[in-house]
């Protein structure tokens, strides 16, 4: 369901092509597959939120804790703003999010009115950040005039270096980048003063060749028997350049992995 969420084939009409997906779910069991589905969804652009945990403590959960590139791993906060005692934290916790029913409720969807729901949970601070993500794609696209549309790496960025702070000072394992603050960070990627443009001014690659290198495989490893080999490396290094209009300056860069 996570690779078809991410994916989209025309060819084929298989899969969703998603653009956000939030998990409010979680296992101490880690396989082969979820990981694999994860890092799918990864590859396809997609941005994956998902629930920390409510152990309280620094428990590892699945998928939450799978590499941080993959995931935006998201904990609760309460009424105070700060985290929630039962919010599980550690393992590149990104951010927080409200997460306690002092803050929310659902309506009954019998009659709507009374409180069908009033549980505490990391799995209702996750769908905040997945909401948020989606109100920063909806603004910050082509065909809002803007030069690219957001990566998970835009999403993420923004996501961390304009929430609120909250204790401990800083980043840290119990409450990540602080608690998501979705108007600062759609005024730092929204025109006319900022927006996020995507290097990819390219040169020509330089290719260098490292011939006949003797290589050691421990273990087996992606259908290769451990033993000696002998290899070939080849290295290809590419220069990017980008010039921006006149006026715009460059206020800050990070990687696209």
């Amino acid at each position: 369901a996570i690779i078809e969420g991410a994916i989209y084939n025309p060819n084929t009409g298989f899969g969703f092509g998603l653009h956000i997906q939030n998990h409010s779910w979680g296992s101490t069991n880690s396989s082969t597959t979820l990981a694999n589905a994860v890092k799918a969804c990864f590859e396809e652009s997609c941005v994956f939120a998902v629930a920390s945990g409510n152990d309280g403590d620094q428990t590892i959960n699945y998928p939450a804790s799978y590499k941080d590139e993959w995931v935006l791993k998201v904990g609760a906060s309460d009424i105070s703003g700060d985290r929630a005692l039962f919010s599980t934290f550690g393992n590149d916790l990104d951010v927080i999010a409200p997460g306690t029913n002092d803050i929310y409720a659902t309506l009954d969807h019998n009659n709507n009115s009374g409180y069908s729901y009033n549980g505490n949970g990391t799995s209702f601070a996750a769908p905040h950040v997945a909401g948020v993500s989606a109100i920063f794609l909806s603004e910050h696209n082509i065909d809002n005039g803007y030069p690219n549309n957001l990566a998970p790496e835009d999403v993420e960025y923004f996501l961390e270096n304009f929430a609120t702070d909250v204790p401990p000072v800083g980043y840290n394992q119990e409450t990540g980048f602080g608690r998501v603050n979705a108007a600062l960070s759609l005024e730092r990627l929204s025109f006319p003063d900022y927006y996020v443009f995507h290097a990819g001014g390219q040169s020509s690659p330089l290719q260098t060749t490292s011939a006949g290198m003797s290589v050691i495989v421990s273990n087996n490893t992606n259908g290769v028997a451990a033993g000696n080999y002998v290899a070939d490396r080849y290295q290809v290094t590419y220069n990017f350049l980008d010039i921006l209009p006149p006026g715009q300056t460059v206020v800050d860069e990070w990687p696209r992995y």
